[in-house]
């Protein structure tokens, strides 16, 4: 797995293109949710599902478009929408016992999104355990990921967060770059044994 520098080296490479548009889409999609509560909690898995498809197609340069925001409606509504719920339960839950298990508990759901955004035929268990094994043995490589973005946070503390407007694209990238690198990983390869 690549470090947390060359990590971000990737998203900022992804952003060169699409800048702009990762921002506004971020931008929409938190309007979205925070609109009301409880249309929030049938709206935020879709929406958090075509964001994150949004990104995977920034990432690996598929020609993203405004439409892919509307993956989780489209691809896989009932699954986004029973893991987002399943997702709050579990790390609430968690956090009633001790913080730290809360915490766990939200890195080891951490990328349900991507996986339902990558395959909507899944059912929201089965996407919790797919994220669930995914981070297992990762955990901290992501939160390493997210502490190299420090300096950065204290930057949009001193810019009264006008920095944010780029620090929001950089870090939601680098997060999905991550996902591909772990993805990558887990990914068997075929070789000429295989066949034999």
């Amino acid at each position: 797995m690549p470090s947390a520098s060359i990590i971000r080296a990737r998203a900022r490479e992804a952003l060169k293109d699409n800048f702009l548009n990762v921002l506004l889409i971020i931008i929409l999609v938190s309007l979205a949710i925070g609109v009301s509560s409880f249309l929030s909690l049938i709206v935020a898995g879709p929406l958090m599902v075509g964001l994150q498809f949004y990104l995977l197609n920034v990432v690996r340069r598929n020609d993203p478009r405004f439409e892919d925001l509307f993956h989780g409606f489209q691809n896989g509504f009932a699954t986004s929408v029973i893991a987002y719920l399943l997702k709050i339960l579990y790390v609430f839950l968690f956090t009633l016992l001790l913080i730290i298990p809360g915490i766990i508990k939200a890195y080891q759901y951490a990328l349900v999104e991507f996986v339902i955004a990558d395959d909507p035929s899944l059912t929201a268990s089965e996407a919790l355990e797919k994220s669930n094994e995914m981070m297992r043995g990762n955990k901290l490589r992501l939160f390493f990921l997210q502490l190299s973005f420090i300096g950065w946070y204290i930057l949009c503390i001193i810019t009264f967060g006008i920095a944010l407007i780029y620090v929001i694209p950089y870090y939601y990238t680098a997060v999905v770059a991550f996902y591909q690198d772990l993805k990558s990983e887990s990914t068997p390869t075929i070789t000429t044994n295989d066949y034999e």
